[in-house]
């Protein structure tokens, strides 16, 4: 016969296993909450009604702060409404808590983005870096870290050197060649295009912008 002890202990054992399943099935409630939530956010950003998609993902980063898609997306509803400080705070804490090496990437490009947007070009520079490090093939990191330089040394005085020269037809058409070489990711190739141009048509010159900006992603390539 099962002695009272014995029995006690099987009852604990039972009351510690329904407190346990209670417990996991309120877990798995308030995971689909919160991706119902974010789901919500969702179509809500996608029928471009902003405000109503921050009040979603807004409720399910209160329900779940180490939501990364919460956060992220947040961020990306703040950033549509030109609130670049809150988008700003909202990538971060998703690079905080992100699991992957693509998700914080992601997170590091809208951060930069919003950066650019906000005209803070040093702490741009920063975060396509930072997102290239995790993804060192994303060709619009690439080029985005490349005008982030850009903005940078013009807003430290190191660009402007007086009134570009007007482009000839033949530069004109070489640019468009070049583009479309740049469309193809062949940045290299465009580069040399550019650079060997400059060579036969000073008026090439016309677009030291375009060709300093592939300079600086054929850079960026190689040193990954």
């Amino acid at each position: 016969m099962e002695s009272a002890q014995e029995r006690g202990g099987s009852v604990r054992k039972c009351v510690s296993f329904v407190v346990s399943y209670l417990v996991l099935m309120a877990c798995v409630a308030q995971a689909q909450s919160v991706r119902s939530l974010v789901n919500n956010g969702n179509d809500m950003y996608d029928e471009k009604k902003y405000a109503d998609a921050e009040v979603n993902y807004k409720k399910a980063v209160e329900k779940d702060v180490t939501s990364v898609p919460g956060h992220f997306n947040l961020g990306n509803s703040f950033y549509r409404q030109n609130k670049y400080d809150e988008s700003v705070k909202q990538y971060e804490e998703a690079i905080q808590r992100s699991q992957t090496p693509s998700q914080k990437a992601k997170s590091y490009f809208n951060l930069g983005d919003t950066h650019l947007q906000a005209q803070k070009y040093e702490e741009a520079v920063k975060a396509f870096t930072e997102s290239l490090k995790l993804n060192p093939d994303d060709q619009d990191a690439k080029y985005n870290l490349s005008y982030a330089i850009l903005k940078m040394k013009s807003s430290q005085g190191k660009g402007g050197k007086g009134k570009p020269p007007e482009p000839s037809e033949w530069a004109k058409r070489l640019k468009r060649q070049a583009e479309t070489l740049v469309a193809r990711s062949k940045f290299e190739d465009a580069y040399g295009l550019m650079n060997d141009g400059l060579r036969k048509d000073p008026t090439v010159a016309a677009f030291n912008d375009f060709i300093e900006r592939i300079g600086v992603v054929v850079g960026v390539k190689r040193r990954n």
